[in-house]
This record gives C-alpha cells, structure tokens and sequence, in this order.
C-alpha cells in the first residue's frame, strides 16, 4: 500500500487522522501538493 502512496498514520486513530486530514487538505491549495500533506500529517 505504501508504494500506491498511503500515507502511514502510525498510531494516529481514524476519529483524529480524519479531522486532521480535512485540515490539512483545506490548507494546502487546490490541487493539494501531496509532498505537503504527507509533511503535515
């Protein structure tokens, strides 16, 4: 999965990755820059 470009959340749990996820996509532009989202998550 990790070469298809999943980002690993270690021992983030869902009710956390997700709102964190909807934050970070919110503030890295449109298209979002993926190297930035995988920086900030």
């Amino acid at each position: 999965m990790l070469a298809r470009g999943v980002i690993e959340g270690g021992n983030m749990l869902p009710e956390a990755a997700y709102p964190k996820l909807v934050w970070v996509l919110g503030h890295t532009g449109f298209p979002p820059d993926l190297d930035e989202v995988k920086r900030l998550m």
